[in-house]
Parts: C-alpha cells; structure tokens; sequence
C-alpha cells in the first residue's frame, strides 16, 4: 500500500544571486559598434498531439516558433482512428519528431518496431528539471513505463488523478434517516449503514424498494466491483501488490479477499446488495444511483464529487436538490486501516522518432520546450488557452474562455492553436494544477484525500509469460461474481478456485511478474 504523498510545490521558487565587481574608470574612447550576433536557423519539428490546428499560422504556433527559434511542421491525426493513420505514417517513413500515443499504441509496440528514440533519464533531469522533480515526489518508478530492457524511450506523461483514490460517497439525506450525522469509518460501521439503507425505508416512500450498495458487473473490468469493501481488508482483487516480503501477488488470490467475498455473499444473500449489479454498466450505476435505487456508490475520484461539476454530481443533485453527496473515508477493517483504489498517475509517455536519437540539437531543443510547457506559467497559459484578456480570462483563479465555443477542445486548437496539440501538459503537471482547479475545489481534494492510503497495481510492463494464458482473465471474472452470489463456496472452493489459477497460468504470471518487478527496483 501507498500513502498519498504531499503534493509539488504549485511554484518553484528562484534565488538569483548578483556578484559584486569593484568600479573602474569609464573609458570614454570611441568604440567599433559589435557585430549583430547571427541568428541561428530555426529547427524543424514534426509535433503531433491531439486537436490540431486548421493551418500552419495559429497564434499559438507563432508565440512558440518566436520564443525557442523553431518551425513546426504540424502532424495531424484523427483522435478517432489515431492508431492507424499513426501506422501509414510509420510505413511511409514520416514518424514525428515528437508524439503522444492514443489508439491503444504503447512504448512496447513502437520500440519493437524501431520507431523510438532512446532518450535517457539523465538528460531529461538536465533539461527538464523542474518537472522531472515534480514526477518523481509523486511517483518514484515513473520510468519503468517508458523504459525497455534498461533504456528509457519517453517522458514521463501523468495522469495526477491517478495519484488519489476512488472514494466511497453517501445520500446524505439517507444517512441522517438511519440515525448518521457522519459517514462510517469502518467496515462494521458500513455495514451497519447498507443494512439500514435497505430496510429502514431510507426515502420515506413506505416502500422496501432501496438497496446499500451495487457495481458494474456488466463492463467486466472487476478494478471497481466493491473496491471500497475489499479496501477494508486491505487489497484490490484485480491488482498486483507486493506482500510482506515485497513479492508480488494477485489480489484476488489471497486471503483478504477470501474475507471480502464472505461479507459480500452474505450482504447479497440478505438482499442489501442490488441483485441487479451483474448486468449494471457504468451508465446505469450514475442513473440508478441519482434516482435513489441505492444509497451509496464508491465509483468517483474526488473530482467527481465536486458541486456543480463533477460527473457524479451533476445528474444527482438535478434530482436530488435538496440532498447532499457525503463524501467518507477509506474504510478501516479487520486489520487496521483500509487502502483506497487508485490508478496510478503513470501513462504511456511522450515520445520522439528514431531519427532524433542522433539529432542532439533537436533533441534538447524538444526537452527545453516540454520544460516549458510543463513549468513556465506564461508558456503554459498561452498554449492551453491563448491570449488572456482576448481569449481567456481569469475566473475565481482559473483561466475561462471568452468565447463558451472555444471550451471545445476542436474547435480550441483548428482555431487557436491552444489546448492539447503543443500543451502536451494541460491538466497534468503538478506545478500547474492550480489553474485546473479554483482554491475552493482543491481545498476539498485535500480534505477528502490527504491522509488516505491507495494501492496502485504494479504489475510490471514488462512482465513476460513463458506462455499466453487467454482464459485466466475470464476466469477471474467468473469466479468473482460466482463468489458473491453463492454459487461457490468460500472455504473449499475458493481454496479449489486458486489451485485452479496457479494451474491455469496463475504461477507462471507470478513468477514472470515477480522478475520484472525486481528488475525494475535495481
């Protein structure tokens, strides 16, 4: 398990000391007017991010063409089929000089096909300090992503929501109908709520017609099936974490889960759990959930909690106005305090084509302008948003367009030039996460969050089978939902359910695992 770790600076603070000269006599001779320095050719680079713009003249391409001595040679690619117009660019021999990946493409795919430049570690720490810093206080092994039997062939591209956990969240009306003034803060406590939420008519409507709590049993993705009741026994049934003796281990096969599975069964068995979860998706859960079918949900980051804005919040109180979201605690459990799903704030990285590897010039020339894209306020603002005052202005601490057309991404940069083609960055440097959030919203993420442990799969990329094992996955999804409906028995069966695992494939995705992952601590 993680503790969440105190988040960068938001502003990196600069000493610049002046030394002192001992004063000389003014030479008051005539003197040769210096030669004018001679402007360098600009560098050519081939860029391709999302959105592009309609043409090669945006205001943003000539605020960054001016300010590093560059010419962009925009690449566009459609984010709906990125992958494989990225493949007729490859076999045309036209790779960008510097890309992100969309379309299902990752590091492994492109390096096997000798697309990528390796760029190593200590050169981006030289040339991009100030965000590599920042990566690293968040997350320590944030190269293992990007790196390929010791070489490094990106940079380090976060996803900072990944860095909190998914939080259980409550009706706050229903919590004071069954006598809570606060959400729970155990797995006892929990129970005691869902319990209630059933039978104690927590709507008022006189009718035995509300459930504790469901999941999305039908999207097949088991990362979120429960996660907070398997948090209070400290795993996640679908990660890979390290034990006691730092090996790795499937979550789903150890015996907290087992413990997990034995409450559950028994909470669908009593009917507190909505027997409908099996076939509900991700869309039904955020309806069923604003129409009052179930009191509780644990699907949400804290972003998705926030009046006014967030993805849970939004349908809910247009139904529910006079009732508040009540956002809880990790629950603790039988051993001591709980963990929280997280999803890790490691993505697929940003990378350059092979041709830069031998480009040194080009290649620092990239990083300085990832750095500044990443860590300079001006740089940041102007390629996320375009010009204040006439595209954007400053609402309550976050840049707001202007023009309400220009708060799509599309349209942002086919006209500006601004948003996600050149500000790789946006949303996602912890140096300039106060300009994705007002003071109020981040207040509320560190209340909600600080403090709370997560557990982050660390299943290493680079994990390698001796062989293909297709049916672990359908397995693992089987048993799960089997486990909680009663169909398995949690004693023997599940002890019969692991042997078939480890027999399945199970040892050998553990041992193959567990050398990548010690590869990756050296």
């Amino acid at each position: 398990m993680i503790t969440m770790k105190k988040w960068p600076a938001l502003a990196v603070a600069l000493a610049v000391i002046a030394a002192g000269c001992s004063a000389k006599p003014t030479d008051t001779g005539p003197k040769e007017a210096a030669p004018a320095a001679k402007q360098e050719s600009p560098i050519e680079i081939s860029w391709a991010g999302l959105y592009p713009p309609n043409d090669n003249n945006t205001k943003v391409q000539q605020y960054l063409e001016k300010k590093f001595n560059v010419k962009f040679k925009n690449m566009k690619f459609d984010r709906s089929n990125w992958a494989s117009q990225f493949n007729v660019k490859i076999a045309a021999g036209e790779i960008p000089d510097v890309f992100l990946y969309e379309g299902g493409l990752n590091v492994q795919t492109l390096q096997k096909l000798g697309v990528l430049a390796e760029v190593k570690v200590d050169e981006i720490k030289k040339y991009m300090p100030k965000y590599t810093q920042a990566a690293l206080e968040l997350e320590p092994n944030v190269w293992s992503i990007s790196t390929i039997d010791g070489k490094n062939y990106g940079v380090p591209h976060l996803y900072l929501l990944g860095a909190t956990p998914f939080l259980p969240a409550y009706n706050g009306k229903w919590l004071k109908a069954v006598g809570y003034n606060e959400p729970p803060k155990t797995i006892q406590e929990f129970e005691d709520v869902m319990y209630k939420f059933r039978n104690n008519d927590p709507d008022g409507n006189g009718k035995k017609d509300t459930y504790g709590l469901s999941a999305r049993g039908k999207d097949q993705n088991g990362n979120y099936w429960f996660n907070s009741v398997f948090g209070a026994f400290g795993v996640n049934p679908f990660q890979w974490t390290p034990d006691k003796d730092g090996n790795l281990r499937f979550g789903m096969v150890t015996e907290e889960s087992r413990q997990a599975f034995k409450l559950l069964s028994k909470w669908y068995k009593d009917g507190v759990i909505d027997p409908e979860f099996v076939t509900e998706d991700d869309a039904k859960r955020k309806q069923n959930w604003a129409n009052g079918r179930y009191g509780y949900i644990d699907g949400g980051l804290w972003s998705h909690y926030l009046p006014g804005t967030g993805a849970l919040t939004i349908d809910f109180k247009a139904k529910n106005p006079d009732t508040d979201i009540v956002v809880g605690p990790i629950l603790s459990g039988p051993n001591g305090p709980g963990v929280g799903l997280a999803q890790g704030i490691k993505q697929q990285p940003f990378s350059m084509g092979v041709q830069v590897e031998k480009d040194e010039k080009k290649r620092i020339k990239i990083l300085q302008i990832l750095e500044a894209l990443a860590t300079d306020e001006e740089v940041y603002l102007y390629t996320s948003y375009g010009e204040k005052g006439v595209d954007w202005e400053s609402k309550n601490g976050v840049p707001t367009m202007i023009n309400p057309d220009m708060n799509d991404d599309a349209k942002r940069g086919s006209i500006l030039g601004a948003g996600t083609f050149y500000s790789f960055f946006r949303g996602k440097s912890p140096l300039m996460d106060k300009y994705s959030y007002s003071q109020e919203q981040l207040a509320l993420r560190e209340k909600w969050t600080k403090g709370q442990k997560v557990t982050i799969n660390q299943y290493p990329p680079e994990t390698k089978p001796k062989a293909e094992h297709p049916n672990l996955s359908k397995m693992q999804n089987e048993f799960f939902l089997k486990f909680i409906l009663g169909q398995v028995d949690l004693d023997k069966g599940f002890d019969d359910f692991v042997a078939q695992w480890k027999k399945e494939g199970g040892d050998d995705v553990t041992e193959a695992a567990n050398i990548a992952y010690k590869a990756m601590k050296k």
